[in-house]
């Protein structure tokens, strides 16, 4: 499972959950820039799940459904490392959501 991880989040974050989610990666380091729509295709062509704190793509998610499959995180302003952490301690509901073919958002709220 391959997380792109959106715009509003710090590049820094891979580094910190690559060893979870091998071959993620950061908009920026793809040079998608903050283009929702560009972000969304490049995900859904490339099988990518996007990890967002933007409503955005829960509203994307809605309209158009899977793929690519929106984990939309809830956690207000806290910086990488408590974001990681979240990330890392919900490893096992993010796998079973990319799972499930049913599923297109998954909301995932601060502990």
């Amino acid at each position: 499972m391959k997380l792109l991880i959106d715009a509003n989040l710090s590049p820094r974050l891979v580094p910190l959950i690559i060893d979870l989610f091998p071959q993620s990666t950061h908009v920026w380091d793809l040079g998608l820039g903050p283009s929702d729509e560009a972000i969304w295709i490049f995900a859904r062509d490339n099988q990518f799940m996007i990890v967002s704190k933007d409503s955005d793509f829960y509203r994307f998610s809605v309209v158009r459904a899977a793929p690519p499959k929106v984990a939309w995180l809830r956690i207000g302003n806290e910086g990488t490392v408590a974001v990681a952490a979240m990330i890392r301690a919900r490893h096992r509901e993010l796998v079973d959501f990319s799972e499930d073919t049913a599923a297109a958002l998954l909301i995932l709220d601060r502990p």
